[in-house]
């Protein structure tokens, strides 16, 4: 196999550290000896080792040299991640889980520790005058996030992955051999308790609305009920349920007849059930009762 032609890092060159990193495809990296060790239990236990030369790495005149099995895209990006005087990016969909199986086989805690932070806290525009929120990882690429919490044990990040799995679009759910398959029923089976709360509300929600409709709108009120049904289980979270109220029909104003949009209403935001349901999504499932849950199938 051709030996791939060296090249120097833009980001770390040479001079920059005593340490010499090459990737895989020959691009080059110096980095700074006691910053490598101090992030890096495993680095620093090979500087402890008695200097040999080895196809690992070895020492010439003061500078380490190790060979590394992953691409310069991936190097850097690990070293980016523990060089105070870088700025970190945000999460690359296609790198981030070769950089987190670096970071394991490594042993920096300090990449684990910013990733499941990305993944669980929502982010706002460093800009003060600006509003804007960004989505935490996990909410925002749940089966990637799923994927990582397992293959890399991170139980908390699995956790608010599997909330949103709970309630998010159906579109945005895919099957993939990478997330085990206890992922997926416990998943599959918090939507579907979801669901089926939904639907005792909407239950609730139509006998109320009938003591009240007349028989001019009661196939109004029904074809809305049904939108709603479809859609909170395409989706079922709150925030559905309150866009589908918002597309409320005509209401029914004849002479002596209740308001069939305040007793909806009423009774969809207002009732025990409502209220359960709110407190549910803000709850997470648990990684071992999920386990349970999952063995019982």
């Amino acid at each position: 196999m051709e030996t791939p032609t060296t090249r120097d890092s833009t980001l770390f060159p040479p001079g920059y550290g005593e340490v010499i990193l090459q990737s895989n495809d020959g691009l080059v990296c110096h980095f700074p000896r006691y910053l490598l060790a101090y992030m890096s239990t495993s680095f620093r236990d090979k500087f402890e080792l008695p200097i040999v030369e080895s196809q690992a790495g070895n020492r010439s005149e003061g500078v380490y040299q190790f060979q590394m099995t992953v691409p310069g895209q991936i190097l850097e990006l690990f070293l980016v991640y523990i060089d105070p005087k870088h700025s970190k990016p945000p999460i690359d969909l296609s790198t981030i889980e070769a950089l987190l199986e670096m970071a394991e086989e490594h042993k920096v805690p300090t990449i684990t520790e910013w990733f499941i932070k990305k993944a669980i806290v929502e982010e706002r525009s460093n800009d003060s005058t600006s509003s804007v929120v960004t989505g935490a990882f996990a909410a925002t690429n749940v089966m990637l996030a799923l994927h990582c919490s397992t293959r890399f044990n991170l139980p908390i990040v699995g956790q608010f992955a599997l909330q949103e799995f709970a309630g998010c679009d159906i579109s945005r759910i895919s099957f993939t051999t990478s997330i085990p398959l206890w992922v997926y029923q416990a998943g599959m089976k918090l939507r579907e308790e979801r669901i089926r709360q939904y639907e005792n509300l909407i239950e609730e929600t139509t006998k109320e609305s009938l003591r009240v409709l007349c028989d001019k709108c009661t196939p109004t009120c029904v074809r809305w009920l049904l939108t709603m049904q479809s859609e909170l289980r395409k989706g079922p979270r709150w925030e559905v349920l309150e866009r589908v109220i918002g597309l409320y029909p005509p209401d029914c104003h004849h002479v002596g007849r209740m308001s069939w949009k305040f007793v909806c209403t009423y009774t969809l935001t207002s009732s025990t059930l409502g209220t359960q349901i709110r407190a549910a999504e803000l709850r997470l499932p648990t990684w071992p009762d999920l386990v349970k849950i999952s063995s019982r199938t």
